[in-house]
């Protein structure tokens, strides 16, 4: 009896996210295990319930029978959870979250902490990552992008923007000075990090020069933003750095920014998640409560959208 009220919460799940590998996201299983508890469902019933073709998955009219009687289950089991969590006034789970290196400095910490302390029953498991994640495909509740996704299967909402600019320390900062900037992609040590790809550092060479390198070579690289930070504080490389990230450093001397001339972008992050999470979910408190810290912080370098037409020197608001 339970595992085929397991195999009908996997039924809803499929029909719902429209595939194996996307349902099993959702639920924490593998596609194959997805694909088992719908073939149970088939053996015990001994009919089909779905259609398999190489580009969707449809239900056969007694799979839509099934399905019908799937979803009231499932709409039953979170409605009551729903009413428990409700009355008891406490939030309770785990939340799966994704954050880019970039993303995780002191304001976003702080927010952690404001909500671990706000909500003591959730559980968070932090994944840090330098590349896209796709909270539905990936099995996430909540992730944070700088990529914008437009699908069906997954909600999103603008969050931050946080300013990047150029570092150096200051012996590579004196020889820079020294170099034409058509000579600095060939003859400067160059450090990828994440936030700021080797296309984009084609891009900012292009439009700075008539003529972009043809090639750039870069001494190190790595997805480990607080690494590239050191080795470019060391004299190792300059670097596309959070400005949020280097106010120590500049203070110290540690650090300088280079090549003011240059505006780079400030870098845009999104909150995403799966389309189907209830605004009671965890999912949608903690972005409200992402939110509501947001509004609530000092730094408006991190959090609000620069305003790049007032400042009329050319040069980045990085202190």
């Amino acid at each position: 009896m339970i595992e085929n009220l397991r195999s009908l919460a996997v039924l809803a799940a499929v029909v719902e996210e429209g595939s194996f590998r996307a349902a099993g996201a959702k639920l924490g299983l593998s596609p194959s295990v997805v694909s088992h508890h719908i073939s149970n469902l088939e053996q015990r019933l001994d009919c089909a319930i779905l259609f398999r073709t190489s580009r969707k998955l449809k239900l056969t009219q007694k799979g839509a029978i099934l399905h019908q009687s799937a979803r009231e289950m499932v709409a039953a089991v979170t409605n009551g959870l729903d009413a428990i969590q409700a009355s008891d006034g406490q939030p309770c789970g785990t939340l799966r979250v994704a954050v880019p290196q970039v993303v995780l400095g002191d304001i976003f910490t702080q927010i952690l902490q404001d909500y671990m302390s706000a909500h003591p029953k959730v559980n968070i498991e932090i994944s840090l990552t330098s590349r896209p994640i796709h909270p539905v495909n990936d099995g996430y509740d909540l992730a944070i992008s700088s990529v914008f996704p437009a699908e069906n299967s997954v909600e999103n909402q603008l969050l931050m923007f946080t300013e990047i600019d150029l570092f150096a320390a200051p012996d590579l900062a004196r020889k820079l000075a020294e170099t034409s900037f058509e000579e600095i992609s060939q003859q400067m040590p160059l450090i990828l990090s994440p936030g700021f790809s080797g296309q984009d550092w084609r891009n900012l060479f292009v439009s700075a020069s008539a003529k972009g390198p043809s090639k750039l070579r870069f001494r190190f690289q790595c997805d480990d933003l607080s690494l590239a930070h050191s080795l470019c504080a060391a004299g190792k490389g300059l670097a596309v750095l959070p400005c949020s990230r280097v106010d120590d450093d500049l203070k110290t001397g540690r650090l300088t920014k280079v090549l003011p001339d240059l505006q780079l972008e400030p870098l845009r992050f999104y909150a995403v998640w799966p389309r189907a999470a209830r605004a009671t979910s965890l999912t949608r408190r903690f972005l409200d409560h992402i939110l509501h810290d947001i509004g609530q912080q000092s730094d408006h370098r991190l959090v609000t959208k620069p305003d790049r037409q007032s400042s009329g020197s050319g040069q980045n608001p990085c202190p």
